[in-house]
């Protein structure tokens, strides 16, 4: 089983309309906790605009990934969602 990092916090964001939550696990489990893969694909596929604020927990060669993702040009990132 995968650790996922839940706090009371997180649904409360949830339940506010300018909070979307996307969890990214990297192996599924029969929890059904988020979705299965990269968290470079979910990016990819969500494309966060410049202006939002996101937060992320994992291991620092993901976040590592993660801001490599982030600055790519966003015209790129919508290329990549379109493409995926």
């Amino acid at each position: 089983m995968e650790f996922v990092l839940h706090t009371p916090e997180q649904e409360e964001w949830a339940k506010t309309s300018r909070t979307v939550v996307h969890v990214t696990v990297a192996k599924g489990d029969d929890e059904g906790t988020g979705r299965v893969g990269l968290i470079t694909q979910t990016l990819a596929e969500i494309a966060p605009k410049p202006e939002s604020a996101i937060a992320v927990c994992g291991p620092p060669i993901m976040v590592k990934f993660v801001l490599k993702e982030l600055e790519k040009p966003q015209d790129a990132a919508s290329k990549r969602s379109q493409d995926a």
